[in-house]
C-alpha cells in the first residue's frame, strides 16, 4: 500500500472523516482482491457501510479508485468482467 500512496499521494489520505481506511486500502481491494463496485469496496473488503455517513463520505473515494485502477487490472486481465456487467 506504501508503493501506491507514493504514486497516487491522495491515496494515503483516510475515505471519510475520522475513517482509519485509506484509499489505499481500496486501491489494493481492486488490484488484488478483484473488487468490482463500489459496493464491494465499501460493504465487503472494509464494512464501512456500518456507518451511514462515514459510506456516503466514502462513495466518491471508492468510485475515484475504481476509475483510477480498474483500468490497471483490465488492461493486464483482459478476461476479467467489468464493473456493471452481467
Amino acid at each position: 500500500m506504501a508503493a501506491l500512496s507514493a504514486r497516487h499521494p491522495w491515496l494515503a489520505d483516510p475515505i471519510a472523516p475520522g475513517s482509519a481506511t485509506t484509499g489505499a486500502e481500496l486501491a489494493y481491494g481492486v488490484l488484488e482482491e478483484g473488487a468490482l463496485t463500489v459496493d464491494d469496496l465499501l460493504a465487503r473488503r472494509t464494512r464501512t457501510t456500518f456507518d451511514p455517513a462515514a459510506a456516503a463520505a466514502a462513495v466518491p473515494v471508492a468510485e475515484r479508485v475504481l476509475a483510477t485502477f480498474d483500468t490497471e487490472v483490465t488492461a493486464a486481465a483482459p478476461g476479467r468482467p467489468t464493473p456493471g456487467a452481467r
